[in-house]
């Protein structure tokens, strides 16, 4: 079998948008691609050229993809998870030495990966490249509809949730370090589906199981896997009555998201 890296041509669009939708599409904050906002986020962004899309094609299939900004920033580096270790790792040697030749090409002295630390493969070819990890890129992340939120995540599991359908909880949420959003108190109803409804102004209300808890630490628990008990001994949870404990743990953990972040550099605006 055959392989080569070559600069981007016309036509190529749609099956780089494919090979980054299926190798990105495990990762939690990952939106799938169209060939129209791939053309936009990365071929008509500054300080790319269309010469510094550099594509790994192997018996003329695309199995990998690469763009290298001017300041030396690698937006996206993508080879095909589907195909054999041997293989994959051989792709990727291959397709940081062709980066880092046009890298040189273009005077970068540089060069800057955000990649999934997950990818064990290329983290470890890149290591073997004589690559070193700095820090990891930070980002915070809002809540801004926590009601939407909440049914779209409880819809979503609610297969793991059968011991709880017939069972009612409700949400008061405080905005924590968030000051633009307000005090609210939601009502969470597995059965008959699943349903969240805002009760903010109702003077009457169910009490079998009150979750108090601020934006913050709902993000935490949501986003970065931190969980209920851990938040309970952290006294960021309040659960009553304390018979009902065991059960909300259960609705909050499952709120969890489980497949690991990563957001491309090329995303990035």
């Amino acid at each position: 079998m055959t392989s080569l890296v070559r600069a981007y041509q016309p036509g190529d669009e749609a099956p780089i948008v494919e090979l980054s939708n299926r190798s990105l599409a495990p990762y939690a904050g990952w939106v799938p691609r169209t060939v129209d906002y791939w053309r936009w986020s990365v071929l008509a962004r500054p300080g790319v050229h269309a010469t510094d899309i550099l594509v790994l094609e192997s018996d003329g299939r695309i199995v990998g993809y690469t763009v290298l900004r001017q300041d030396g920033s690698v937006l996206d580096f993508l080879v095909d998870p589907e195909l054999r270790f041997r293989r994959r790792r051989a792709f990727v040697k291959q397709l940081v030495v062709a980066l880092e030749g046009h890298a040189r090409a273009r005077r970068c002295d540089l060069l800057t990966f955000s990649l999934p630390v997950s990818d064990r493969l290329v983290d470890k070819a890149l290591r073997e490249a004589g690559y070193v990890v700095e820090q990891y890129q930070h980002f915070s992340i809002g809540i801004l509809n926590p009601r939407v939120l909440l049914e779209e995540l409880l819809r979503a599991r609610r297969s793991r949730l059968a011991p709880l359908r017939m069972r009612s909880f409700t949400f008061e949420l405080t905005p924590g370090r968030y000051p633009f959003l307000l005090s609210s108190r939601l009502l969470v109803q597995l059965e008959p589906s699943v349903r969240v409804d805002d009760i903010s102004d109702a003077v009457e209300y169910p009490r079998d199981c009150v979750v108090r808890i601020d934006l913050c630490a709902l993000t935490d628990l949501i986003f970065c896997r931190v969980s209920a008990d851990t938040l309970l001994k952290q006294s960021q949870l309040e659960i009553t009555p304390a018979s009902s404990i065991a059960a909300a743990c259960e609705l909050l953990d499952a709120l969890m998201v489980d497949a690991d972040w990563h957001v491309p550099h090329s995303d990035w605006f």
